[in-house]
C-alpha cells in the first residue's frame, strides 16, 4: 500500500530495480537516494546519445504514479538544462528497433518534453499528470542548440509520487515439497487487495 507522500524512488533499487546511465555512470543512483549531497551530473555539447544524456530507471516493480519532482543544481549558479523528454512503461516488451540505440524494448509512452530554457532558469520541476502504470522510466536531453550549445547540471534528486496499491508485483515462493506426486485442483489466498485483483501462477 502506497501512503500519500510516500517518494516510490527511496529503495526502488534495492527492491529490485536498478538505473542504466549513459554517463557519470559511478554515481547513476545518485538521484534516487533522498541525499541532497549527492548528484548525477550532464555535461558536454554533442548529442545526448553521444555525451550520456540519458537514464533507464526501472522501479522493480509497477507502480501508479501520479507526480514526479525533478531537483537540478549548478556549482556555480544556473543550471544549463536545456530541454528534457521523460517517458514511462509499465514493462510490455515491444518487437524490432527501438527509435535510439540507448533504450530498452519497452513499450515507452513519451510523458512531457519540457523546455527549461525560459529565464528565469528554474531548479525544481514539478510533473503532475493523471495516474499511469509505471515500471520503467526513460529520460533524456534533447540535443544542444547554436543558442544553448552546452548542457551543464547536477540532478540533485528525482522524487516520485503515487497513492493506492501497487498496480502489478511479482512474487517468487519457497519450494514447496507435496510429497510426491499430486494433483493440485485449487489454490487459495488472503489479502487485503482492490476489486478486479487476479494472480497469475506459473
Amino acid at each position: 500500500m502506497i501512503a500519500i507522500g510516500d517518494n516510490l524512488a527511496l529503495g526502488s533499487v534495492g527492491r529490485g530495480g536498478g538505473i542504466r546511465a549513459g554517463s557519470n555512470v559511478n554515481n547513476s543512483s545518485a538521484f534516487s537516494d533522498g541525499d541532497h549531497n549527492t548528484k548525477w551530473i550532464a555535461t558536454g555539447t554533442g548529442t545526448w546519445e553521444d555525451e550520456g544524456f540519458y537514464f533507464e530507471w526501472d522501479l522493480g516493480t509497477v507502480y501508479w504514479l501520479d507526480r514526479m519532482i525533478i531537483q537540478y543544481g549548478h556549482p556555480w549558479g544556473r543550471p544549463s538544462v536545456g530541454e528534457f523528454v521523460v517517458s514511462t512503461s509499465a514493462g510490455a516488451s515491444v518487437g524490432g528497433l527501438t527509435i535510439d540505440r540507448v533504450r530498452s524494448n519497452f513499450d515507452y509512452q513519451q510523458l512531457t518534453l519540457v523546455d527549461a530554457k525560459p529565464s528565469p532558469v528554474r531548479f525544481i520541476y514539478d510533473l503532475m499528470f493523471p495516474p499511469r502504470k509505471v515500471r520503467h522510466i526513460f529520460y533524456h536531453n534533447t540535443d544542444p542548440t547554436v543558442e544553448d550549445a552546452w548542457v551543464w547540471y547536477m540532478m540533485l534528486e528525482y522524487a516520485l509520487y503515487g497513492e493506492g496499491y501497487v498496480a502489478e508485483v511479482e512474487m517468487m515462493s519457497d519450494f514447496i515439497d507435496l510429497g510426491g506426486t499430486s494433483s493440485v485442483r485449487r489454490l487459495t489466498w488472503d489479502a487485503g487487495l482492490p476489486p478486479g485483483t487476479y494472480v497469475e501462477i506459473r
